[in-house]
């Protein structure tokens, strides 16, 4: 009775938390719809990305964002998603506003919705406590912003958590993995490397999976629902992918795809490792380190060794606790989402040696959710151990 007391409460404040979570952008959509943003003139970025979201919906172009680089990133999802609302809003600074909020709203709901189904009893919870924490620390500025490195924040998120889903056998999240991949990769090219890394991860364990249910006699493929799962997931590819893969068949040149992949044949890298470390340091401590980010540890001259320090100290757990509950049996989404973590962590290190150009700092922003999401695995493994350690001296 007092378990069952226990999850009922849990549960309950975990809906609590996430309301609470949801509630800056439900303020948000509220005043645009009932009082409208000053219309403003857009210059730079965004008035390119209004450009492109009416040539889009005119039929004229399928491809992304435009990149600095000379080419667009690789197709028109965000454009897609950007549509619905320019029009019916007359093209207000609103219409991006309300977009950009229910991308956050969806994408939250859709992670918090998954842990409850895939993680433990308190990990939902846990979230929404530390994705408070994120906004807090990023500020308005960096989550409303419709800008596309901005915008890919929360979908990656989703992308990530489903992707880990789908390794820990919750086959049926495999569609929304692919979807908010696609959306990821097209809005920005530089999610594209962790973005794969995580569908490979996940994709081995689905074929471990498949390997030990088969040794077991049980069929693999020919189950009715991981059959389902992978024909949902190839549709909803097929349909993403079909305007840039048709953009390249139209256009005389090769297309937007050959236009990316000769861009990065032709140039080459230009950061040496050392300056990579460091870049990545600043970039995947972006949750911890921007409240500490003052004129104090800037003027002693110890805010780099402060972010190394917390990196350091992020990995180093993640490690462990995934170590301990490996050793406890504890084989589930906790510690796959743990792995996956630490492998995302290196794929970010080897994406950005790889950058041409100039590394500006809003390329890697998004590199700050590994903090949400690994602080939300620490806690969430001290959590599911303490409960195991408790259970065994009961025993």
């Amino acid at each position: 009775m007092k378990n069952f007391i226990s999850l009922r409460s849990s549960g309950r404040n975990g809906w609590l938390a996430f309301a609470a979570l949801l509630l800056p952008f439900s303020a948000v959509i509220i005043f645009c719809i009932a009082s409208g943003v000053p219309d403003h003139a857009r210059e730079g970025d965004g008035a390119l990305l209004e450009f492109s979201t009416r040539s889009t919906a005119a039929g004229e172009t399928f491809t992304g964002p435009y990149s600095r680089y000379g080419f667009h990133h690789p197709g028109p999802a965000y454009f897609f998603v950007r549509i619905p609302l320019h029009y019916l809003f007359g093209s207000s600074a609103s219409a991006s506003y309300i977009t950009v909020s229910l991308i956050c709203m969806l994408c939250l709901a859709s992670v918090f919705l998954l842990l409850r189904k895939c993680g433990s009893r308190l990990m939902p919870v846990i979230f929404c406590l530390l994705a408070a924490i994120f906004l807090w620390s990023f500020k308005p500025v960096i989550w409303l912003n419709d800008w596309n490195p901005f915008v890919i924040i929360f979908p990656l998120l989703l992308t990530f958590v489903s992707f880990t889903a789908v390794a820990a056998g919750f086959h049926v999240f495999l569609p929304v993995a692919v979807a908010a991949g696609s959306f990821s990769v097209q809005t920005h090219i530089g999610s594209f490397p962790s973005v794969a890394a995580a569908a490979v991860f996940a994709g081995v364990f689905l074929v471990i999976r498949f390997k030990k249910r088969s040794n077991g006699g049980v069929p693999s493929l020919t189950d009715s629902s991981i059959t389902r799962s992978i024909s949902i997931a190839s549709i909803t590819a097929v349909v993403l992918w079909a305007p840039v893969l048709l953009h390249g068949l139209i256009s005389s040149s090769g297309g937007n795809l050959s236009g990316i992949l000769r861009f990065f044949r032709e140039a080459s890298p230009g950061l040496s490792l050392k300056r990579s470390f460091f870049i990545w340091i600043d970039a995947v401590s972006g949750m911890e380190a921007n409240p500490l980010s003052g004129e104090y540890l800037r003027r002693a001259g110890i805010l780099f060794h402060v972010k190394g320090i917390i990196v350091f100290l992020r990995v180093t757990l993640l490690f462990v606790c995934c170590t301990f509950l490996y050793r406890k049996n504890r084989t589930g989404f906790t510690l796959l989402a743990g792995c996956m973590l630490l492998l995302l962590h290196l794929t970010a290190f080897l994406s950005i040696a790889q950058v041409r150009g100039e590394p500006h700092t809003y390329l890697f922003l998004w590199f700050a959710i590994l903090g949400l999401l690994s602080w939300t695995v620490i806690l969430s493994s001290i959590a599911e151990l303490s409960a195991l350690l408790k259970s065994d001296k009961v025993l």
